[in-house]
């Protein structure tokens, strides 16, 4: 069995350069469709999730937001920002809206009528994390939540209430840097070195799970449905043959709903109330009714997308590939085994 190190530290002991870093937040108003290509593979900005912020502790008034409409995000920084938490969203909350659409218990609209305040998590003062907060009070939230993303807040008074303003974020994969090779240990790491070298030194195999897979002719809302069961991002997809020909993850799912949005397009008038068209419903039917190969996902996340490594190789050495964002998981060379940042941190840190 695997060792596990006790980690002691604070957040400011070991991520005070986490604190510096900006953060991305959307407004409470955000449209659900707006919210989707931040988490897709395609664009230039990459979210681990989303963070939903206002300049007050409930949300941002109507006629602020309306001034700013032509930005849907926001960019801060720190102590320089004067935003307060609302709540968070990750790629699953779109995903279930996504299953719920291709089921038909909600209506095409939902996607352009459902805001990012009413599928965010409301984030109580349990979850919420302050740079003195101890690491290991962070890796209980993730196990506990199953989320790999916590925003680091202040806890401040605003007009007489207690509420959190929003300085960073942490995740999963910041954990890694724990497991690469300094050639000078970091001072400020309250951890057990020994320990940690022998976990670095490991085999990778020692942190994989099984790959799960589905054929390519599989629907897409079945492969969906899977995931969310399965509490995975990953799912390797399979030739008739039983050959693994390629891994899609919830980001390469949501790239598919981006790059289909003219399935499932509307017309807005200026009085900026929605006209529907007659066939919307019938549009996203037959979308569900695609399989994996007729949205052309064999084709565009085969073989190059999948980066593999030998069985035997370091966690050390699989946690300096995963902290590349190109890589969001490995895959063990010859192997329906597969590792991710949330497998090698949560399996070794306590």
């Amino acid at each position: 069995m695997l060792k596990t190190c006790n980690i002691k530290g604070s957040v400011n002991d070991n991520f005070s350069n986490i604190l510096s870093r900006p953060f991305l937040s959307v407004y409470p108003h955000t449209k659900l469709f707006e919210l989707i290509p931040f988490f897709a593979i395609g664009p230039d900005i990459y979210a681990d999730g989303l963070l939903v912020t206002s300049k007050n502790i409930i949300q941002d008034d109507k006629e602020k937001f309306n001034n700013t409409q032509d930005k849907i995000f926001k960019e801060s920084k720190g102590e320089l920002s004067d935003e307060f938490i609302n709540g968070r969203i990750s790629s699953k909350h779109l995903l279930l809206i996504i299953i719920d659409l291709l089921s038909e218990r909600k209506s095409a609209l939902s996607l352009y009528n459902l805001t990012a305040a009413e599928i965010m998590d409301v984030l109580n003062e349990e979850y919420m994390i302050e740079p003195d907060s101890t690491l290991s009070k962070v890796l209980d939230i993730f196990k506990k939540t199953g989320f790999a993303f916590l925003p680091i807040v202040k806890k401040t008074n605003y007009n007489n209430l207690n509420s959190y303003k929003m300085l960073s974020y942490l995740s999963v994969r910041d954990f890694l840097h724990f497991f690469l090779k300094h050639k000078k240990e970091q001072r400020n790491i309250d951890i057990d070195n020994s320990c940690l070298k022998e976990i670095r030194d490991k085999p990778v195999k020692e942190v994989s799970s099984r790959l799960i897979s589905v054929y390519k002719n599989s629907l897409l809302l079945d492969v969906i449905n899977i995931m969310l069961t399965k509490k995975i991002r990953n799912i390797g997809i399979l030739n008739n043959n039983s050959k693994l020909i390629g891994i899609m993850n919830d980001r390469n799912i949501l790239e598919l709903i981006v790059r289909s949005k003219d399935k499932f397009s509307i017309t807005s008038h200026e009085n900026n109330k929605y006209d529907i068209p007659s066939n919307l419903n019938s549009q996203v039917r037959e979308f569900k009714e695609c399989s994996l190969e007729d949205l052309e996902v064999v084709y565009n996340f085969k073989i190059p997308r999948m980066f593999e490594i030998k069985d035997n190789s370091t966690i050390s050495k699989a946690a300096n590939y995963l902290k590349d964002l190109k890589h969001p998981y490995l895959l063990l060379e010859g192997k329906d085994r597969i590792v991710t940042p949330w497998d090698i941190v949560m399996k070794t840190l306590r």
